[in-house]
């Protein structure tokens, strides 16, 4: 373990020198490099640069320890998970508020399909060039405009009130836009001009005005030059929400840095959780001379070794307790196979010396099948079953044997009995 201490007020000022901070930077950094190979793995950078700044200070001088590290990495390791939860949070906020705008989105599609007018997905502005008044004698025409749509009716007759009786369908992507509508004659020459808003128009209701032209400049003309148009603009919720969805996908690349965050902060908490194990393990002895100096290698590995056999120790501890706490229902069951192991046992004998051979192996198969059954405990252990398996053919085996004896000896005697008999005869 690397051990850094100043214990005297020249070795304190000699920390503002720059090469004395460049060593004190190397030792620093020889020490996490150490540490990342104690622990398996390279350590955060984003937490070297808090160690090197955030360092304790003691009343002797200055010490770099593991038990400092320990807390550190406590305080990080609280500080990332609330980072973590942070930003889980804001993109569960995000995905909720976007799933919510897809399903409204299809639900409007589906509506919209029935809508009367047989419109697209998006909104319909319906615009109808009825007539108008002009100034002076000529051939006028009319040039609609909404975002990239050009709509433009014919020429009309020479006259001062000309009339089109013309209507135009415009597909409306976006809610936000102006119609502009202009009044040309024959050598394109403007004569005047209307801007309309789009969010002055109310869904499904029709607009008839006569509307006074203005300049390129937005000034009135004259209050006689006029044209008369209806408007009926058809909402669809499915353009608002298209264009709201739009907005909304700009989140996703803020989703994308949360989640970022949340991958580093995991990638942290996973480098905090297994460095504050392992620098509570491996904390090393103070070296106070020169010959423990040598032995420190074999006193980590001596401490290595202990923590498994610690761990070990307690795993089989626990093994021990769980067996304890079961200990009952285990000599419970015991009993109860036993009981029954006995009654097979002596339901087979009974049946096994009272049938003849043919039945025999019937009997000893249905004996032993209850066995088994009565044997179907996880706690039992299946060398038990076999062993009755065993004595049972064994038992078997000597009463087929007695059975052969006892037969053979009748036969003999009913042998003789008839050689006697035929003798008497």
């Amino acid at each position: 373990m690397l051990f850094i201490k100043f214990s005297n007020k020249e070795s304190l000022k000699a920390i503002k020198s720059t090469p004395f901070r460049m060593c004190f930077n190397t030792l620093t950094n020889w020490y996490l490099v150490r540490l990342g190979f104690k622990i398996g793995r390279e350590f955060p950078n984003e937490l070297i640069e808090k160690i090197r700044s955030n360092h304790p200070t003691h009343a002797q001088g200055y010490y770099f320890t593991v038990n400092d590290l320990v807390e550190m990495t406590f305080k990080e390791y609280q500080n990332q998970l609330q980072i973590k939860q942070e930003s889980n949070n804001q993109i569960l906020v995000y995905r909720s508020e976007y799933k919510k705008l897809q399903d409204e989105l299809q639900q409007a599609r589906k509506d919209e399909r029935q809508n009367e007018y047989e419109i697209d997905n998006d909104s319909t502005l319906f615009i109808t060039v009825s007539h108008g008044e002009c100034l002076k004698m000529a051939k006028y025409q009319i040039l609609i405009t909404l975002f990239t749509v050009q709509q433009q009716t014919k020429i009309s007759d020479m006259t001062i009130h000309p009339i089109w009786n013309e209507e135009f369908q415009i597909h409306v992507p976006s809610p936000h836009g102006q119609i502009f509508v202009g009044l040309f004659d024959t050598e394109q020459h403007l004569i005047g001009q209307l801007q309309l808003p789009l969010y002055q128009y109310k869904d499904q209701q029709q607009h008839t005005q006569d509307y006074i032209l203005e300049n390129e400049y937005g000034v009135l003309i004259n209050s006689k030059l006029k044209l008369n148009l209806t408007i009926l603009w058809v909402h669809s919720k499915v353009a608002l929400l298209e264009d709201h969805i739009t907005s909304v996908n700009q989140f996703r690349k803020e989703i994308e840095e949360q989640q970022v965050i949340v991958n580093k902060a995991n990638y942290l908490l996973d480098a905090l959780t297994f460095t504050f194990n392992r620098s509570r393990i491996q904390r090393m002895p103070q070296i106070t001379n020169v010959q423990q100096q040598f032995q420190q290698p074999a006193v980590q590995q001596s401490e290595e070794q202990d923590w498994k056999i610690n761990y070990q120790d307690t795993m089989y501890t626990m093994a021990k307790q769980f067996k304890r706490e079961h200990q009952d229902t285990i000599e419970e069951w015991q009993r109860v196979v036993m009981i029954l192991s006995s009654i097979t046992t002596i339901f087979s004998l009974i049946f096994v010396s009272l049938s003849r051979p043919c039945f025999q192996q019937l009997t000893s198969t249905m004996s032993i099948g209850m066995l088994v059954w009565a044997y179907r405990v996880n706690y039992i252990k299946t060398t038990k079953i076999l062993a009755q398996i065993s004595l049972i053919i064994l038992i078997q085996c000597i009463f087929d044997t007695i059975w052969l004896i006892i037969n053979y000896v009748n036969s003999q005697i009913s042998d003789f009995r008839k050689i006697g008999g035929q003798e008497i005869l």
